[in-house]
């Protein structure tokens, strides 16, 4: 059960950023200075998790296949290697489909570092490319069964470079708290985020402050509730997700009390 439970875990936590409206800013080509924050480095730094999650979900694949074949010490299929042993597992891709995501090449390497009720284990990244989308570092992952294990609580620790299509590199350092709980329908299938962690691309850097927890539901498209607040050289502004209801609009507040509403939607 539990570790029925640890699959599911990892797999909505991988795609809970499809949820949060993380990629669907709407763009703003407008040029900005340190004092100003567009729509667009919105969606800059918060696409950080939208990639994130593509990594993520390769890996859920990967101990998919280690709990169901990783006894015997090394597993090959066409596009990737596999070894196993009782620390871990280290995959080599070359031009990999997993399950949506296609062009997977490059190595990944987890480590176990807890067992028992709060199992953890460190993800490294090695030149490991999904399509156009490279990653390099490392991502770690404790996990904490809940109450009649109807819930689970992950921390996520990242020390990721991530290198996009159009070559821009983003830098994310930090740790994130998601508390998923589950249920029977996908609207009872909840999550919370709380954390600290920062987006840093070219010159800009972006610290990210959960001020008031990010809450959603597998049945919204967005997220429903919460308050990010996001710091840029100096610049503090917050993204607020509303008070529960189930919508694609979200509120930019600026310090002067300044507040602008725009659509989720690409």
């Amino acid at each position: 059960m539990k570790t029925n439970m640890l699959k599911s875990g990892i797999f909505l936590l991988s795609g809970i950023a499809l949820c949060m409206g993380y990629s669907c800013s709407k763009d703003d080509s407008s040029e900005t200075s340190d004092q100003e924050l567009s729509q667009t480095e919105v969606k800059t730094v918060l696409e950080a998790d939208d990639l994130s999650a593509i990594a993520d979900d390769i890996v859920a694949e990967a101990y998919m296949d280690n709990s169901s074949s990783g006894k015997s010490a090394k597993g090959t299929n066409e596009c990737y290697v596999a070894v196993y042993d009782d620390n871990g597992f280290t995959m080599t891709f070359e031009n990999c489909s997993i399950r949506n995501h296609q062009n997977v090449n490059g190595t990944l390497n987890v480590v176990y570092t807890g067992q028992g009720e709060n199992a953890s284990f460190r993800v490294t990244y090695d030149n490991f490319s999904v399509g156009d989308i490279e990653f390099n570092g490392t991502r770690s992952f404790t996990m904490e069964m809940g109450t009649n294990q109807n819930s689970v609580a992950y921390n996520v620790t990242s020390e990721l470079t991530i290198t996009k299509a159009n070559g821009n590199v983003l830098e994310v350092n930090g740790s994130k708290g998601v508390l998923i709980t589950f249920g029977q329908t996908l609207e009872e299938i909840t999550f919370s985020i709380s954390g600290k962690w920062s987006v840093k691309e070219g010159e800009n850097r972006y610290s990210l402050d959960v001020k008031e927890a990010l809450v959603g539901n597998l049945a919204c498209e967005f997220l429903t509730e919460g308050v990010l607040e996001i710091n840029k050289n100096g610049l503090v502004v917050s993204i607020d997700w509303g008070d529960g209801e189930c919508d694609d609009i979200a509120t930019l507040i600026y310090p002067n009390e300044v507040k602008t509403d725009f659509s989720l939607r690409d």
